[in-house]
């Protein structure tokens, strides 16, 4: 994808995310001492400052196709609210496409290592959600190759920058593990569902 793609999908991404989150922070509060600290001391939300999460889950579809597992971490940095924080972290995956053409298959694999930036926005009706969105950015590691000798010129490997946008949502199934579904553009999965695990 060239670059000024990744840029004008990030840049319109970033202006919808913005308001919305100016908005949820800007909402009045009746009581601020009481509801901001039963959601900061809520040992059910999904994530907080502090929080270490590590996610694992499945990952299909998106600019490299195919499907395939992945990891995450991420580890809360910093809160401009008891309902918002932001998170930094890492991505890394292995996903896989094959096609056939007669007798003939061709083998499609991408490896993405990435680090991610989210903020997350804590609902204050829904006190086990985890909503968030944010950047990753990094490289993906891409290979071709087939099984039939003579094609064997056109095997190829190769590893780009990638750029990507992702947003997702936990749900806290315990004070430790919680169900995780994100959805990704650029050179992210379009899909990534698991669990995340806090340590």
């Amino acid at each position: 994808m060239p670059m000024i793609r990744r840029l004008r999908s990030a840049s319109l991404f970033l202006s919808l995310l913005v308001p919305a989150l100016v908005s949820a922070q800007g909402a009045p509060t009746a009581a601020p001492s009481s509801a901001a600290t039963v959601v900061a001391a809520d040992p059910m939300r999904p994530f907080v400052t502090g929080t270490r999460n590590f996610s694992v889950g499945y990952m299909a579809l998106g600019e490299y196709e195919g499907h395939g597992g992945g990891v995450m971490f991420e580890k809360g940095m910093l809160s401009f609210s008891p309902r918002l924080h932001v998170g930094i972290g890492a991505f890394a995956g292995v996903q896989r496409n094959t096609e056939s053409f007669g007798a003939t298959s061709v083998r499609f694999t991408s490896i993405p290592v990435m680090g991610i930036a989210n903020v997350h926005l804590a609902p204050v009706s829904m006190p086990k959600l985890d909503l968030y969105a944010g950047l990753s950015a990094g490289f993906t590691r891409t290979s071709v190759d087939t099984d039939v000798a003579v094609l064997s010129p056109l095997d190829e490997a190769g590893t780009d920058f990638s750029l990507g946008l992702q947003g997702g949502a936990r749900y806290s199934l315990s004070q430790r593990s919680s169900l995780l579904l994100q959805l990704g553009v650029g050179d992210l999965p379009f899909v990534f569902a698991g669990a995340s695990f806090k340590f």
